[in-house]
Order: C-alpha cells, then structure tokens, then sequence
C-alpha cells in the first residue's frame, strides 16, 4: 500500500504510545481515522488534537478482548467512511512475574487483550477487506514474540501467538489482496509497565503489591530493567514511522534495532542444532532383533 491518502485506518490502542504514533504518521500522510482504546478520557484529548490539524477523526471506547466490541468498532468505522483499509491491532498489556505469581485471572486478561485483541480485529475487519479486495493487517506483537525472557511467560506466549497468527493470516489473506504485518519493537516509551491500572478485578493491587515487594532476585531484577529501558527507549514517533514503512511494502516483519538479534539468533542456532540432530535419527523404527532359544 503505497498511498494512504484517502484511506480508512482503524487503531487499537490508538490513545497513547505505538498506537498513538502509527495513528499520527497515518493522519499525516492523509488517511482518515478510527481511533479506538479502553480509556475514554485519554482517547478524547487525542480526538481533539487530531480533529484540530483538520483530519477525518472517528474515536470509540472499547475493550479489544470483546469481538462484539471491536465488530461494532469496525461496523461504525465502514459506517462513517464508507470503507475501512487498514486496522492495526495494537492494543496490549504487560504482566509479568514468576510461575508462583500466574492466576487464572491474569492469564485470562493477558491473552484477552494481547492475543484475542488482535484476533478479533481480524475477524472483524476481513470480511470488509475481502469483500473490495485490498486492505492489510498491521499486528503489533514485541520483540518477545521472537525471543523469550525468564519470568515474561504471561507476555511471551501472547506475542509469540501473534507473531505466528501473523505468518498464517499473511498466506491466507494474501490470493484476497490483503496483506499482513506484523511489527515487533523493542523497548518504547510508552505506558506499558502500567499497562496493569486497566486490569480488572483485584488484578492492579495484586501486580503493584508484587513489583514492590513480591518479587526478588532475577525477577525483580527484570522488572527494575524493563522499568529502566522503557523510561529510555526509542521514541513512539519512530516506531511508527518504521510501521508505515512496512505497510509501504507489505513486509511480513519490522524490526525497530539490533540489540535482541543475538537472542533471536540464538533461538534459530537452537533449531538448526535440533535440525541436524534429526537428520541422525532412523526414518522408520527398527525392528526389535529377536533371539530364539
């Protein structure tokens, strides 16, 4: 998609962060927006910010872990603009912790947001995208959707989901016209690390209590580095720029720096390693020799 002129771009998330800033260099280039995200009151200043440098703005209040609330998000995007082009699913969470702190809870909103988010946007906006044959997927996964990290096994998983739900839909959707990206940053400023005040039930209190005093050791040790490097990170402003370069040319990954190569490279040597082991195992079982007395 080399023109954004004229297009419809629906955002996830869009009121802060990656999501606010793959909202603006769209608005910039000329698309006109659905903006979308949890916090109604953040999302309104952006909606007056946008409005006031003269784009087409549609804001709506939604929670991405329920399909009929993206579907209707969706609906009134098509409603309002006639067409929708593009959704970026960028919405997401952050909760970490060792296996001792998982809940049943946590897990559930995890997943509903980072990986059911994006899922359902996709259920609601393909049928629109096959039906005029063009439209792409921008997924906003993580660099922890390539490469794991020791007690980020709630996050992990629900990027790695994402990143592999990406490569399936971008084969899939491709013979429709639509094309597929999935984005993986590193460390951005944005609010993440306190991304646990829009959980529900007892879930802020829980994760505040366990980031102050819960954790010790390597745990709390990550937690202070992720705190340190998303104070420190690429500016969103950047990342979005890097997003729209892969929508320019319907690249299948973005990368946002080099600094996590030699994890992901590790991760590729470790299948190579069992791909070669493999090749040493017998391709059929071995009959058992048998001995008669």
């Amino acid at each position: 998609m080399q023109d954004f002129n004229g297009k419809v771009a629906l955002i996830t998330g869009a009121a802060s962060g990656i999501g606010y800033a793959i909202a603006e260099v769209l608005g910039e280039s000329g698309a006109a927006l659905s903006l979308v995200d949890i916090e109604a009151g953040a999302l309104a200043k952006v909606e007056h910010e946008f409005l006031a440098r003269g784009w087409s703005v549609l804001s709506q209040t939604a929670d991405v872990s329920s399909f009929d609330a993206v579907h209707a998000a969706v609906k009134s995007t098509v409603h309002r603009f006639g067409r929708i082009d593009i959704i970026c699913n960028n919405a997401g969470v952050g909760l970490e912790g060792p296996v001792e702190s998982w809940t049943d809870a946590g897990w559930s909103w995890v997943l509903g947001v980072n990986l059911m988010g994006v899922v359902n946007g996709v259920r609601a906006a393909t049928p629109f995208f096959k039906a005029q044959n063009s439209g792409h997927i921008l997924n906003v996964a993580s660099i922890g959707g390539l490469t794991a990290a020791a007690n980020h096994g709630q996050y992990g998983a629900s990027k790695f989901a994402v990143v592999g739900l990406s490569q399936s839909l971008r084969d899939e959707l491709a013979p429709h016209g639509v094309g597929v990206t999935v984005l993986c940053p590193g460390f951005v400023k944005s609010r993440i690390a306190t991304s646990a005040r829009n959980a529900p039930g007892d879930l802020p209190a829980r994760q505040a209590w366990l980031m102050e005093t819960g954790f010790t050791g390597p745990a709390k040790e990550l937690f202070q580095m992720i705190e340190r490097r998303v104070d420190t990170g690429l500016d969103a402003r950047a990342v979005g720029e890097m997003a729209l370069r892969g929508l320019r040319t319907n690249a299948f990954i973005v990368l946002t720096e080099r600094e996590f190569l030699p994890d992901i490279e590790r991760r590729q040597k470790a299948v190579a390693k069992a791909i070669a082991v493999l090749g040493q195992w017998p391709t059929q079982p071995q009959a058992q020799a048998q001995t008669h007395g």
